[in-house]
């Protein structure tokens, strides 16, 4: 009960950080990625260390990740927080890619209040840690 409490409220301060500030930053530490082919997917990659610029501009609908090459995700819709099986919550936001490519970005905060970005296409997902 505890810890879904302090979940709940790294969560709040995390999306209110994020209404209360123009644009928020982060950086990610680390990535992982799996292909999808013909419906059947690898298995994750091995972690890789990394350090990338992560923001999100709440007033414009955008998060970019400093990548070599700069991914920008543009905002049309999302879900409300909904929390998963393993004790964490994650929120949904719709998004189009810089090549009008449709995705799926999804911040999710798991139990021990590790943060990640996982970006969802139709052959590819990429999951970045955040600090």
């Amino acid at each position: 009960m505890m810890k879904r409490l302090l979940l709940t409220w790294i969560l709040l301060l995390v999306v209110v950080g994020m209404s209360m500030a123009g644009v928020l930053r982060m950086k990610a530490t680390s990535i992982a990625y799996k292909v999808i082919e013909n419906e059947k997917q690898t298995e994750w990659s091995e972690w890789m260390d990394c350090e990338l610029l992560v923001t999100i501009d709440i007033e414009g609908d955008r998060i970019k990740i400093y990548s070599n090459e700069i991914q920008i995700y543009d905002v049309y819709d999302h879900e409300e927080e909904e929390p998963d099986g393993d004790g964490g919550a994650s929120q949904l936001f719709y998004c189009v890619d810089a090549k009008g490519k449709k995705c799926e970005l999804r911040f999710r905060l798991d139990a021990d209040a590790l943060l990640q970005v996982y970006i969802e296409y139709p052959d590819m997902k990429i999951v970045y840690n955040l600090d």
